[in-house]
């Protein structure tokens, strides 16, 4: 009886921990030489879809951030299991 009372709080729980991304953490070099690039724009997106057939998404939660002297950045958890999984781009003067 206590199974099948606890069971749908169990499979609640993992779905919403599943769906939860991971904070970012990484870092920015330069792909010839592997020095680390200061300053550069590191722009991470999460969208939501909505609709069913025809779907359209809308943004969710966006995060800019420069890298520091390291190229290193860290970028925040977002915890929503249904959004979509994130989009990063990275930018910086000089570099294609």
């Amino acid at each position: 009886m206590f199974f099948q009372i606890i069971k749908p709080f169990i499979i609640a729980s993992i779905f919403l921990i599943s769906g939860c991304y991971p904070s970012i953490h990484g870092k920015v070099v330069d792909s010839i030489t592997g020095d680390p690039i200061e300053g550069a724009v590191v722009l991470v997106e999460w969208t939501r879809t909505y609709g069913l057939g025809l779907t359209y998404t809308k943004s969710y939660e966006v995060f800019e951030e420069l890298t520091n002297n390291d190229g290193i950045i860290n970028i925040p958890t977002v915890f929503n299991p249904l959004v979509n999984p994130p989009d990063v781009t990275i930018y910086r003067k000089g570099y294609v």
